[in-house]
């Protein structure tokens, strides 16, 4: 029995007349992965998920309430939308956030909203509540999660149901600071489904992966398919930019005839598909390739067509259309029986909004598709947007729309829904229109679109409002104007990418001037120069987290110059071509390191070259013509050695090639061929950096962030798929926003190498580890002792040597050694060059609160690595250095209790021995190592606790499973060693390392501090028996340094733990007194709730420390906590090093782990927006 869908006026009529005549048969089939079917939904039973929902909702709200729907990429979504339809609530899609990402713009949608209930599944609740528990805005919903309700025939439909009805808020994505939620009513649903039904004239099968709260995604997707009765195949958009050919494989395989979206999408399988993978497809069923939401570009519909051609794919598929919210979705859409149709417009023409065919082949072109004409009853003008009158035929203006798709407005808008709905032309009084604010024409009936009236940003589909990114940006840095700033896109390598500039205040322009009494233009340069680094990288960091967006270029300005119009706006166009002429007036500027062959322009063009840029940043650039070139299908080591770019660096060529690479490599063989995985993957990363974003491989630094080098979310997916692709592994894709930066990244990637799986941590590294015979990796190099008979000198030292001073105790001991001693401190830092190295270290003290301008001229940074031989450093350069200097405090490490010993042996261990190889050298010179108490680190199951003090030999590992503990304990001993044949060493062996028990000042990142947010995020804490040693920073440095300078004849060992451990239940009193609702658990149940609460899809906090917490260490297969409480590790003495101290001129008092310590150092973490403010606390302020 067939349905006529006219007689409905709205989708609950509809779905409850399929569900009658055609119960058993599947309108939606979800698949896992974009590969395995799991999960389907027939008729009936959507419509019984449907009532279930709809009577929940009707007994907890009214008709009219708006709902928030947060779902993933699944049939819950769907069963909530159409739930929201039966019970008259009007639905709000969103997305769930990730736990790294700002929730300012949820937190807008849900108050413009306002909406009262949220809609999810389960385990997203959990997630949300255990990562955002403290927000008001949501605790204030009722929450539901709608897949655990039992489905029920009682009927939960609104009897009040019309076309003119309100059916969802579709919030324009983009705007956070004034979110506009277009009201699409029943009946705009149904007009503009049988609009789309009537362009696509086929809709026998639908296949997408286009997001469901987005409109494409929600109507296109969802909605339309019911409309026409045509099942729908869907797999999440992660799962399509993972591996684009899942979309294409589903539409062969299920021989889909209607699939489409964006442009980028068809760009993105050109780029990822390989030719091999071609002859498995069959894309003869494709009837419908529907292309539109941003620019569709003519090199990608003939590219695609003559790629896919082999598969099937004809060029009469492409459907490019024009849609926006406003109008529910579809506007104009090509037609059916001939392929898509181009223009070639003269280009200086178009740019004065003059239509002009191109001539001859000389003059300079932009090739425009057609985005076809307007169905049914809808109508499209063209306008011009000042005198609002009808445009001549050759004239370009504003894109005008009517007819019964178009939407009553925004919500709760009535001056901006008047001005955009309520349109009228002037010399016919027509109307009203929808003013879209694109420009764009018409020729032979059909629409082109040229561009944009405002300033919308639109980057892969999505729109950013230009106001919005300028506001995070002013607010990123105290040293930006406010209202200064513009953002806009140009062009390069056929992409959209961003850009902004900004104005910097006066006194930050000359500030660093005065510092260094700059009397040279090269001075000023140069001060400029160093002004870039600390304003733009907040910059980055802010748009990033608050829009989702990478920045390809920062530009800062002179105070006043920014192009303003004469009221004071913002001129965002006249700003753009001033920074593509090199016209601005910059004081300093920061950009992508891209290759030079890298192209910026306007715009695509037909043939001939774009302008080339000229001044400053964009002199650096050479220009194209802007096609699109096919890149290359793998990362290819053999066509890379080929590119001058890459070839010019010898030594980085070197290394990678001396690494396996595609097809030649698993997670597996990367281990057992004995490669270092970190240097490989590291290696990897470079290759893939400079072919897939055109930047200098060595210029990538490892402590640098993913969003440094503009890698946004869609790319992140693309770069993570690639290297599962090159491991012939799983790499879990959160995870690369988990992680502070790319080493760390890819630590955490090599580590799940090694343990033999990545993905599921909690799964794979559930395995005891083979217990490593450390005794035998105690080996010192026998050439390095003491070659010299001169005793050490007793007077200050005048050149120190110091590693790991962009670490936490590293810029402690730097700022103590820069304050008790006289001497210039050589600092071991990794980065490009001694600029960038210097100003790493200076950022690194500025961050701690600790930066004074005089260590500026005592601060010399040595460009090297802990890591390498030599320390990266060339034997002269070693040399050199060992003559230089006088004494040397050895304090970097890698701190991780993640990793294995095999990962961190290459820095802890073998890194302190090209220490002690310095040290050996030249005159003679001590050496300051800073251990750790984890050389004690063993458990014995005997009954009484030994007691272990600074006399006490490390002879015992029985028990020492941690990666980080044995690499300590290897070089204590290494550095033990040396000492026996002639060294003169100190060993400090601090705890766990707190905070500045007077400032506060903390490093967050350190896993104590991980795991207290873990705690409150959970809503729960384990209860152990044991002890909780965490010492004040300003304690361990100001030890060191003091027992440092002291002038010792024998070797001597220092222990810095706290004297007074507090107990750990006393944690939980503290964490409570401060308003959080943590309970405490038994260890058992704890362990629960964390596989419960911290999945990979969770983005918590303490998922990258799942390996940690949940990896069966010993041979009775305990976690680490188990141990902890079963086991008995050794009381730890300090009393002689505190006997030692307290001989010192001067006291230094250790602070006892006490309240007072304990809240000062959560108002720092509060006051740095790492702990949230509890609901308590949140209450107080509010009265």
């Amino acid at each position: 029995m067939s349905t006529s869908n006219s007689q409905f006026s709205n989708f609950v009529e509809l779905l409850q007349q399929r569900a009658t005549e055609q119960p058993t048969k599947t309108a939606y089939s979800f698949l896992q992965n974009g590969e395995t079917l799991t999960k389907q939904l027939t008729y009936q039973e959507l419509d019984e998920r449907a009532r279930t929902i709809a009577l929940k909702l009707r007994s907890l709200c009214a008709s009219g309430t708006r709902a928030l729907l947060l779902y993933p990429q699944s049939l819950d979504f769907i069963e909530a939308f159409f739930g929201c339809l039966y019970a008259g609530v009007i639905a709000v899609p969103a997305y769930p956030p990730r736990r790294n990402q700002k929730l300012s713009r949820l937190l807008s949608l849900v108050n413009d909203a306002q909406a009262t209930v949220a809609l999810t599944t389960a385990s997203t609740l959990d997630t949300i509540k255990s990562t955002w528990n403290h927000q008001s805005e949501l605790e204030q919903l009722h929450w539901i999660a709608t897949d655990i309700l039992p489905t029920t025939t009682q009927d939960g439909i609104s009897e009040a149901l019309t076309p003119e009805t309100l059916a969802f808020l579709q919030y324009t994505s983009g705007s956070t600071t004034v979110p506009k939620g277009v009201m699409v009513s029943h009946g705009n649903l149904i007009n503009n489904c049988a609009v789309i039904k009537h362009g696509f004239q086929n809709l026998s099968i639908v296949v997408s992966w286009l997001p469901f709260y987005h409109d494409m995604g929600l109507i296109g997707g969802i909605l339309e398919p019911l409309y026409s009765g045509s099942p729908m195949i869907f797999m999440s958009p992660v799962a399509f930019l993972q591996k684009p050919i899942r979309w294409l494989k589903a539409i062969s395989h299920y021989r889909g005839t209607t699939s489409g979206g964006p442009n980028f999408a068809y760009d993105l399988c050109l780029r990822k598909i390989k030719p091999e993978q071609l002859g498995n497809l069959d894309l003869s069923s494709w009837e419908v390739a529907f292309n539109g939401a941003e620019p569709i570009k003519a090199q990608t519909l003939e590219q695609f067509s003559r790629t896919f051609a082999v598969c099937g794919f004809r060029r009469s598929a492409f459907y490019p259309c024009y849609g926006m919210a406003e109008a529910t979705l579809l506007i104009t859409g090509a037609s059916m029986a001939a392929p898509p149709t181009t223009v070639s417009l003269e280009k200086t023409a178009l740019e004065q909004n003059r239509v002009v065919a191109r001539e001859n082949q000389v003059t300079e072109s932009r090739t425009l598709v057609s985005c076809g004409r307007s169905y049914l009853n809808h109508n499209v003008v063209i306008a011009d947007p000042q005198s609002l009158t009808l445009c001549e035929e050759d004239q370009v203006g504003e894109i005008w729309v009517s007819g019964a798709s178009v939407t009553s407005g925004y919500w709760q808008r009535p001056e901006l829904t008047k001005e955009t709905f309520g349109a009228y032309l002037a010399d016919t009084g027509t109307g009203p229109f929808l003013r879209t604010g694109d420009l764009g024409f018409l020729l032979d009936g059909e629409l082109y679109v040229t561009g944009r009236l405002k300033d919308v940003i639109i980057i892969r589909g999505r729109n950013h409002y230009p106001q919005d990114i300028e506001l995070t940006v002013e607010q990123s840095h105290p040293a930006l104007n406010s209202n200064s700033s513009a953002a806009f896109t140009v062009v390069v390598e056929g992409e959209e990418q961003l850009v902004v500039v900004a104005e910097v205040e006066r006194r930050y322009n000359y500030r660093r001037q005065v510092q260094e009494q700059a009397k040279s233009e090269s001075d000023l340069s140069r001060r400029q120069a160093l002004d870039v680094d600390l304003i733009a990288a907040p910059i980055r960091q802010a748009v990033l987290e608050h829009h989702q967006l990478p920045i390809c270029a920062i530009s800062l300005l002179r105070t006043g110059s920014i192009p303003k119009t004469s009221s004071g706006k913002i001129q965002r166009s006249a700003c753009r071509n001033s920074f593509l002429q090199g016209q601005l007036d910059i004081v300093g500027e920061w950009k992508l390191p891209l290759e030079e062959t890298s192209d910026w322009s306007n715009g695509n063009s037909a043939n001939g070259r774009q302008k080339v840029l000229n001044g400053t940043l964009a002199q650096e650039l050479a220009s194209t013509n802007g096609d699109l070139q096919p890149p290359l299908p793998i990362l290819s080591i053999e066509a890379l050695a080929q590119d001058p770019a890459v070839n010019q660096d010898e030594g980085f060529l070197a290394s990678t090639l001396a690494v396996p690479y595609p097809g030649a490599l698993s997670g597996e063989s990367l281990v057992s061929n004995g490669n270092n995985p970190v240097d490989a993957i590291e290696n990897w990363l470079k290759i893939w950096f400079n072919q897939k974003v055109k930047i200098k491989a060595q210029t990538i630094s490892g402590d640098a962030t993913f969003a440094d080098y503009g890698i946004d979310s869609v790319m992140a997916v693309e770069l993570v798929q690639d290297l599962e692709d090159w491991l012939q592994s799983p790499v879990e894709t959160t995870i690369i926003w988990n992680l502070p930066n790319i080493k760390d990244f890819v630590q955490y990637v090599a580590t799940q190498i090694v343990t033999k799986g990545a993905g599921d941590a909690s799964s794979s590294l559930n395995y005891p580890r083979s217990q490593l015979n450390l005794a035998a990796e105690a080996v010192l190099d026998p050439d390095i002792y003491c070659t010299s008979t001169t005793e050490l000198s007793p007077t200050a030292p005048q050149a120190i040597f110091l590693t790991g001073a962009t670490g936490f105790l590293g810029a402690f001991l730097l700022a103590e050694l820069l304050q008790q001693t006289p001497a210039d401190i050589y600092c071991l830092v990794r980065a490009a060059e001694p600029k960038s190295g210097k100003t790493r270290i200076q950022e690194n003290l500025v961050s701690y609160q600790l930066w004074q301008p005089h260590f500026q001229e005592r601060i010399i940074p040595i460009i090297g690595d802990l890591s390498q031989p030599q320390l990266g450093l060339s034997w002269e350069q070693f040399h050199n250095l060992a003559e230089q200097v006088d004494s040397i405090y050895h304090n970097g490490a890698l701190l991780n209790y993640v990793y294995p010993y095999e990962l961190l042996k290459a820095t802890n261990v073998l890194g302190t021995q090209e220490v002690l190889r310095l040290a050996s050298l030249s005159h003679p010179k001590p050496v300051h190592y800073i251990s750790s108490v984890a050389v004690f680190d063993y458990h014995t199951p005997a009954l009484e606790q030994p007691l272990v003090d600074e006399f006490t030999s490390i002879d015992c590992t029985e028990g020492m499973y941690l990666g980080y503990s044995q690499s300590k304990w290897v070089a204590d001993k290494l550095v033990q060693i040396a000492g026996e044949r002639g060294l003169r060493v100190y060993i400090y062996r601090p705890s766990f390392i707190g905070g500045h028990s007077q400032a506060g000042t903390v490093n967050a990142n350190d896993i104590i501090w991980r795991m207290i947010k873990g705690f409150i995020q959970m809503g729960y804490m384990p209860e152990i028996d044991m002890p909780l040693d965490i010492t004040p920073i300003d304690y361990v440095s100001q030890s060191i340094v003091s027992l440092s300078r002291q002038n010792w004849y024998v070797n001597k060992v220092f222990h810095l733990n706290h004297p007074q451990p507090m107990p750990w239940q006393q944690l939980a009193e503290f964490i409570q007194e401060r308003g959080y609702q943590v309970q405490l658990l038994s260890l058992e149940q704890w362990l629960e709730k964390l596989n419960l609460l911290v999945k990979p899809d969770s983005n918590h906090i303490l998922y990258p420390l799942i390996p940690f917490l949940v990896n069966r260490w010993s041979t009775e297969k305990l976690t680490i906590l188990e141990l902890m409480q079963s086991r008995k590790s050794p009381h730890i003495s300090c009393q002689e090093t505190l006997n030692i101290l307290s001989g010192l001129d001067h006291a230094i008092p250790c602070s006892p782990l006490d309240r007072h310590l304990w809240h000062t150092y959560f108002d720092y973490l509060i006051n740095q927006s790492f702990f949230d403010i509890p609901q308590s606390a949140q209450k107080q302020m509010v009265r």
